[in-house]
C-alpha cells in the first residue's frame, strides 16, 4: 500500500520527535518539516525531508498527515488552514486556547472529513491503560480520592500558556478517561513565581466527580525535580501511578484485628501488601503515532478526538476563570 506522506510543523522538543517517529516509521514518508527559526534538522536516515519556513509552503505537497507543535496560540490559524486543504491533522494539546477555535476546526474538520487528533500523549501511557483495566475490575473498590502531582522546573521552551493548560490538561483527560465522566465542580488557587512568565506557573486545583469522588491537582514549573505522579484511593486499597517511570503500585487495606486490651485504640487499617504490576512498557508518542497513522490509513476514528481535546480545554479553562477569581 501507498505510504502517506507526512510533516510536521514545529521542530521543538515534541516536534523532533514526532519526525523522529514518522522517520523510522513503515507506514509513511516524512516529507517536511517546518519551522520558523530553525533551518536544518537532525540527520535522517530513512528519509530526506525538505526544510520550511512558512507553513504556506506545505499547503500542496499532497500531505496525508502533518503534527502541529507549535504554541497553541499558532495551532488555530495553522490547523485552519492544513484542514482547509483537506489535511489530517494531530495538534499537540491543547486543542486551541479557546473554546470556540476548536468548536470551527471540529466543525471544518466534519465538512471535509478529515480526522482532527488532539496529542494527549499520557492517554496512550501504557501505566494509565493498566489503570484502566484495574479500575475496569474494581480492585481499588469506591473510589475516594485521587492525588495527582505534576510539576518540574521552568521549562525551556516558548511559553504561551500557563500551567493549567500546559500540564493539567493531561489529567483532566486522563481522569476523564479513567472514570468514563467529568468533574461537576473545580475550585483553584495559583501564583506567577517567576516573573519572566506571563501566565501561572503554580495551580492547585479540587475538582469534584461524580459520587463526590475528590481529586487534588497540583502543576508547577517551580520544582527542582520533575514528578509525575497519580495516587487512587478507594475502600480496597489504593495505586500510585508513575508517568515516567510507567510503574503502576498497588497497595491493599488490611485491618489488624488484634486484641490489645487497653491497645484497642490502635486497631485500624494497617499498611497492606504491596504489589507491583508487570506489564509491557513503550513509548507512548510513539503508540500514540501508530493509532493516529493507523486512523488515517484505514478511514478509523482517532481516540482523542477534536471534541475529547475541546473537552479538556474546556475544564482548563475552568481551572484558570476560578483562580482568577480566587486571586
Amino acid at each position: 500500500m501507498k505510504k502517506l506522506r507526512t510533516a510536521v510543523v514545529g521542530y521543538g522538543y515534541m516536534g523532533s520527535n514526532h519526525a523522529r517517529i514518522y522517520n523510522n516509521h513503515n507506514d509513511v514518508d516524512l516529507i517536511a518539516i517546518c519551522d520558523a527559526e530553525k533551518s536544518n534538522t537532525n540527520s535522517f536516515i530513512n528519509s530526506n525531508p525538505t526544510f520550511y519556513k512558512n507553513v504556506d509552503q506545505i499547503l500542496d505537497l499532497n500531505l496525508d498527515i502533518v503534527s502541529i507543535c507549535v504554541p497553541t496560540g499558532s495551532h488555530f490559524d495553522i490547523a485552519k488552514k492544513l484542514i482547509s486543504k483537506k489535511i489530517n491533522v494531530l495538534i499537540e494539546k491543547p486543542i486551541t486556547n479557546s473554546i470556540s477555535d476548536a468548536e470551527e476546526l471540529i466543525k471544518l474538520s466534519d465538512k471535509v472529513n478529515v480526522i482532527l487528533g488532539v496529542g494527549h500523549i499520557e492517554r496512550f501511557n501504557p501505566v494509565v491503560k493498566e489503570t484502566k483495566n484495574i479500575l475496569n475490575q474494581n480492585i481499588l473498590g469506591e473510589i475516594y480520592q485521587i492525588n495527582v502531582n505534576r510539576m518540574g522546573p521552568n521549562p525551556n521552551r516558548k511559553l504561551d500558556t500557563g500551567v493549567f493548560l500546559d500540564l493539567a490538561t493531561h489529567d483532566i483527560d486522563i481522569l476523564r478517561y479513567l472514570f468514563e465522566e467529568d468533574p461537576v465542580s473545580i475550585y483553584s488557587r495559583s501564583k506567577t513565581i517567576n516573573k519572566k512568565n506571563k501566565h501561572e506557573d503554580m495551580g492547585s486545583s479540587i475538582l469534584i466527580f461524580p459520587r463526590n469522588k475528590i481529586v487534588n491537582i497540583n502543576v508547577n514549573w517551580v520544582s527542582p525535580i520533575k514528578i509525575r505522579e497519580m495516587i487512587i484511593i478507594g475502600s480496597e486499597g489504593m495505586a500510585i501511578i508513575n508517568f515516567i517511570t510507567q510503574d503502576l503500585n498497588l497497595y491493599e487495606n488490611n485491618y489488624n484485628d488484634l486484641d490489645w486490651g487497653t491497645m484497642n485504640i490502635l486497631k485500624g487499617s494497617s499498611e497492606g501488601k504491596m504489589t507491583k504490576l508487570s506489564f509491557k512498557r513503550d513509548e507512548p508518542l510513539k503508540i500514540e503515532l501508530d493509532e493516529f497513522i493507523s486512523a488515517v490509513k484505514n478511514k478509523d476514528k482517532f481516540s482523542v478526538d477534536g471534541k475529547e481535546g475541546m473537552k479538556s480545554l474546556k475544564f482548563a479553562l475552568e481551572m484558570i476563570n476560578s483562580a482568577n477569581k480566587s486571586n
